[in-house]
């Protein structure tokens, strides 16, 4: 997932609907097949999911070296660390879309008007 590609990206005001399919479209560091991942783990070192994990939602290291631990050896699969992901994700959002939406409603106080310039209201 990259800033620089709208597609890929997950902003703040992105729908749920639009976060899943982002999610489940995300670049990881998994193998070809399910089988192979088993066998052969992945790198999450290049995991656009796992960065996820590293840098919002995981902040116990022993939690986030067991995550790791399980991808290289093929313990978890790319789509059920997908899915935790999203179970962590959505409610994040949802709770900051929230928040958003109520302090929208208070950002005319913080305007300065033209009258308020014009009066000399802000002068020394």
């Amino acid at each position: 997932m990259s800033a620089s590609i709208k597609e890929s990206a997950i902003f703040t005001t992105d729908s749920a609907a639009s976060v899943k399919k982002k999610i489940f479209n995300a670049f990881t560091g998994g193998q070809a097949t399910a089988e192979e991942q088993r066998r052969l783990g992945a790198n999450p070192d290049v995991c656009s999911v796992y960065k996820y994990y590293f840098c919002l939602f995981m902040w116990d290291s022993k939690e986030l070296d067991n995550l790791r631990n399980d991808c290289i050896s093929g313990n978890i699969l790319c789509g059920d660390c997908k899915k935790i992901l999203l179970s962590k994700l959505l409610p994040f959002l949802e709770e900051h879309q929230r928040k958003r939406k109520q302090a929208k409603k208070q950002l005319n106080q913080f305007f300065i008007t033209h009258e308020q310039l014009s009066s000399g209201e802000f002068e020394k």
